[in-house]
């Protein structure tokens, strides 16, 4: 045991980080609480309603209450000789360390133990790492209202001691793998980590295990049963677990079946061993976290995985790699044999269409118009001009061809000029120029055939870009930095895919599932303005607008606020990733930007938000 003290603080602050309150659980180096103390502060402006609502801190609480400066020693006193315990220790570090330079104290703990980092190593397939949808998931009682700092301190106290309990017995090869990582990624946690994994006692593993490469997977054990021929695969937009939950009454009977790509190989760590530099952050969390997931997940899936962005693009760049001699893969298909009821998505759909094993199903869509959206987002295709004007500059330099520049020119001038007509946000405006748009457009491609060059990109661009303003149901063009002409992009259907995908389903036995006619409760406004100026405490809004161009306008131009998410959703947006947004970010005020083609999906978004207004502009 180290001989140190430690300090569990949880502060609550203003929108201008200005502390109203902290709560301090002095511990000894047995991790004992031998103080408890609970701060108000009065705050130089009053608090906002919002803040009122979140906490349930009233301005008639603080108003008799001392500053933070007029307590800054007091606090100090019981802070200075211990190691410091946040549930986001570097923010509410950074706040505090500046609180105190502000009465001339300068704060710097022993060490710092961040409780979201070690949730997000020892818990990866939790969906929120926020304290009370941690508390609600691991059983821990909070005893007070969340967002108190009393209440999260006391939580966060929990919460360390149930990390602690799942560390004491976890597999001891993972475990070794982890602790050398946690080296690196956090000194300090490795430090606390390493001296009080023994604090509990429990080497009775439950879980059966297997070792590959010196690492231990969880074992799939499958009760025997008879092969069923006749099954029914149901193909969903939604996540799996989800649609099994809302939408089928005996969720028992039904197993989830997914492409082989989506299960974890027994090599995937060893591939990222060798392909990334383990210096990193990212990485290093990654791969913990992989570590702690594999020893007790129930199917390999690795959608279970809790994952940030880099942290996806990761995963998928080997999961893209995965082969079909998939351990737990083939532990899905021998589940899959003795079950009647299936359900997967339409990606996996794709592949598992061509398996022996579900050739004969019986395939049940949400949706025909779902359907027919889903299967057009699987196979868009997207080119950027920024490639084509790599290209060109490419043929430029090596032939010096001036016809090449001209038209290099022509085009940047071409797509400004449809910039400019793009962020004014003018349908009529777009009406009447359509018609000189094309003419320019199609003297340009004129130019392009002449110069008699291989130049692949551009041509694909210009005939894209042609249909695309010509036929809008082909696909759209939008610009990603909106004040950026030159990230342009064009993103369009691929026509002979869909059809042959589609053909292939009609030659099985295909069915929909009859929909009762929800009319959604949509409210008309002509500008979001409108919602802005009301008193609306709705947490979940859905705005859907018209047109691609207004919706964009109005998602790059809003009124941020750091206490609201919000999603910018577009006819080739995943519902399914939109759905799992929102489910994640339960507590958050959200805020949806989409295009109408997600009222085909009107059966889900009932639920999803609180209110759903459609502009009229």
């Amino acid at each position: 045991m180290i001989n140190t003290s430690f300090s569990v603080v949880d502060i609550e602050v203003t929108e201008e980080k200005e502390i109203i309150q902290i709560a301090i659980l002095n511990l000894d180096k047995n991790l004992k609480i031998i103080g408890e103390f609970n701060y108000y502060f009065k705050p130089k402006n009053e608090i906002s309603p919002f803040l009122v609502n979140l906490t349930g801190i009233t301005n008639e609480m603080l108003e008799n209450q001392k500053s933070f400066s007029d307590l800054a020693e007091e606090i100090y006193d019981k802070l200075k000789n211990s190691s410091l315990i946040c549930h986001g220790v570097l923010q509410d570090y950074s706040i505090l360390k500046e609180e105190f330079l502000k009465a001339n104290i300068y704060y710097k703990p022993k060490s710092m133990i961040d409780t979201v980092d070690l949730c997000k190593i020892f818990f990866p397939s939790l969906s929120s790492y926020k304290l009370s949808e941690l508390a609600e998931n691991l059983g821990i009682n909070a005893n007070g209202d969340y967002h108190r700092a009393d209440t999260d301190a006391f939580v966060t106290y929990e919460l360390l001691f149930t990390i602690l309990k799942k560390i004491a017995r976890f597999p001891m090869n993972n475990y070794q793998k982890i602790i050398d990582l946690l080296k690196n990624y956090s000194y300090d946690m490795y430090f606390f980590i390493n001296n009080y994994k023994g604090i509990f006692i429990d080497n009775n593993y439950k879980e059966d295990l297997f070792i590959v490469n010196n690492i231990s997977f969880r074992k799939i054990i499958i009760k025997s049963g008879n092969n069923i021929s006749n099954k029914n695969l149901y193909i969903t937009s939604i996540p799996e677990e989800k649609y099994i939950s809302k939408c089928i009454k005996d969720s028992n009977s039904y197993t989830i079946i997914k492409n082989y790509s989506e299960y974890i190989n027994l090599n995937f760590l060893d591939n990222i061993e060798k392909k990334y530099d383990f210096n990193t952050n990212i990485n290093q969390l990654l791969y913990m976290k992989i570590l702690v997931w594999i020893a007790e997940t129930k199917q390999g899936d690795l959608s279970e995985l809790n994952l940030d962005y880099n942290e996806k693009v990761i995963v998928d760049y080997f999961r893209a790699k995965n082969k079909k001699e998939n351990y737990y893969y083939n532990k899905a298909l021998e589940v899959s044999k003795s079950t009647s009821f299936l359900v997967t998505n339409y990606k996996s759909l794709l592949n598992l269409i061509i398996e022996k094993e579900y050739e004969d199903c019986n395939l049940i869509f949400d949706d025909k118009h779902i359907m027919g959206l889903e299967i057009r987002k699987l196979f868009a295709e997207e080119i950027y001009f920024k490639d084509i004007l790599t290209e060109l500059n490419k043929v430029y330099s090596k032939y010096n061809n001036l016809k090449i520049k001209n038209l290099r020119d022509n085009l940047e001038i071409f797509i400004k000029n449809l910039h400019e007509i793009y962020v004014k946000d003018n349908l009529s405006l777009y009406k009447d120029s359509i018609e000189i748009i094309l003419q320019e457009l199609a003297t340009i491609n004129e130019d392009f055939i002449r110069l008699n060059f291989k130049l692949i990109h551009t041509s694909k661009f210009l005939k894209k870009l042609y249909f695309i303003l010509n036929f809008s149901n082909m696909g759209y063009y939008k610009f990603e930095i909106i004040n950026n002409p030159n990230s342009f992009y064009l993103k369009y259907n691929n026509l002979k895919k869909e059809k042959l995908i589609i053909n292939k389903f009609y030659n099985k036995k295909i069915y929909f599932i009859k929909n009762t006619d929800n009319i959604l409760k949509i409210k008309k406004i002509n500008s979001v303005k409108e919602i802005a100026n009301s008193k609306n405490f709705s947490r979940k809004k859905l705005y859907v607008f018209n047109n691609e161009i207004s919706k964009d306008i109005a998602y790059s131009f809003r009124n941020k606020k750091s206490s609201v998410r919000y999603k910018n959703y577009s006819y080739y947006s995943s519902f399914h990733d939109l759905y799992k947004d929102l489910e994640k970010n339960t507590n958050l005020d959200y805020i949806c930007y989409a295009d109408n083609s997600i009222i085909y999906y009107k059966k889900y978004i009932e639920n999803l938000f609180d209110e759903i207004y459609e502009i009229n502009n």
